[in-house]
Formats: structure tokens, C-alpha cells, sequence
């Protein structure tokens, strides 16, 4: 008995191995996966306040990656913070929007997508501090 579980959890464990290093399923997963880290990310809040941990991950990323970061965190601040959230959806679009126009490009200093991050999230602060309060 104890030897037919034990053959039948190793079959179980090989199968989900070779499922799991299939460039098939890689391919179809990646799209699901940075869509979810998106959604994820938006939920991390301080002191009942949104943060922009969404805006860094998509300046890291470009193209297709990019955008589907964007769509997963603009959903995930929508159903998280709902109204406090749409700050979350401007740092989603700027960073996204400056993604475009520049994550294509082979940028010789390596800072500048990391403080275009800043730089979003510094100005949205501005605008929502002056014109929503």
C-alpha cells in the first residue's frame, strides 16, 4: 500500500515537472503572470494610501510586458482602493505612456527609467495634492 502512494506521488511530481518546464506552457502562462503581478502590486498600501510599487515594475518592463502590467494594475487599484485608486491608474498611464515612448530605445544611462518612475509619481502627487484637495 505504502509503496503503490509513494510510486504514484513520484509519477505525480514527474508529470507536474515536465508540465511545469514545457516552453508551451511558459509561453501561455507569461501573458497571465505579469498581468497578475500588476493586479497584486496595487494592492501594497501605507497608512491607508496607495502606492506606486506598480509604476516601477512596468519602467522596468517594455512592450507587450509593459502593458500588460499596466491593465493588471489599473484593474487591481480600481477593485482595491476604488476611488483612492485613480491616482494608481494615472501612475499606471503616465509610466506606461512613458514606457512608449522610450522603453524601445537602447538608453545608455541606466537610471533614466527609474527616475522616470519618480518623476510620475512625484508630479501625480503634485496634481492630486492641488487640484483634488
Amino acid at each position: 500500500m505504502i509503496t503503490t502512494v509513494s510510486s504514484r506521488l513520484h509519477s505525480l511530481r514527474h508529470c507536474i515537472h515536465r508540465w511545469l518546464v514545457s516552453p508551451a506552457v511558459h509561453s501561455r502562462l507569461r501573458p497571465v503572470l505579469y498581468g497578475l503581478a500588476g493586479f497584486l502590486l496595487s494592492a501594497a498600501g501605507l497608512s491607508h494610501q496607495p502606492q506606486p510599487l506598480v509604476t516601477g515594475l512596468i519602467c522596468a518592463l517594455s512592450g507587450a510586458e509593459a502593458g500588460l502590467v499596466t491593465l493588471g494594475g489599473s484593474i487591481g487599484y480600481l477593485v482595491f482602493w476604488q476611488s483612492a485608486g485613480h491616482q494608481g491608474l494615472l501612475w499606471c498611464g503616465l509610466a506606461y505612456l512613458w514606457v512608449l515612448a522610450l522603453g524601445g530605445r537602447h538608453i545608455s544611462n541606466a537610471l533614466l527609467m527609474p527616475a522616470a518612475a519618480g518623476l510620475v509619481t512625484a508630479l501625480s502627487g503634485v496634481l492630486f495634492q492641488s487640484f483634488l484637495q
